[in-house]
């Protein structure tokens, strides 16, 4: 029994135990600004959660439309709702600081910024 909990920890060490050396990915976003169209969607999340939990990035940029009655604050509050974000929040509970929303569309000219 020992050694199934011993060889399970050693396998999980190696999923959770954070790589000494940077990557490429977290050399390359480390102290960047990242602008993000469809970060609501569903790789969107997935992309957010990972640059907010494996780079040190300095600020991700949301471009978020109104949808469905529903206001960018609204939605950023479902965004950030879902299950995908709850190993982040443990983490870094600081990390809605990086985020900056910007209230856009991409069918409009100039992103429907003014």
């Amino acid at each position: 029994m020992n050694n199934n909990i011993k060889e399970f920890s050693s396998i999980e060490d190696q999923f959770i135990t954070p790589a000494l050396d940077e990557s490429p990915i977290q050399k390359f976003y480390k102290d960047k600004g990242v602008f993000l169209t469809g970060g609501t969607g569903f790789f969107g999340k997935i992309i957010i959660e990972k640059l907010l939990r494996i780079t040190e990035v300095a600020q991700i940029y949301l471009l978020i439309r109104t949808k469905k009655g529903k206001d960018v604050y609204s939605r950023i509050d479902d965004l950030f709702n879902d299950p995908v974000f709850e190993k982040l929040k443990k983490c870094n509970p600081k990390y809605r600081q990086k985020i900056t929303i910007i209230s856009g569309d991409c069918s409009l000219p100039a992103l429907g910024i003014t």
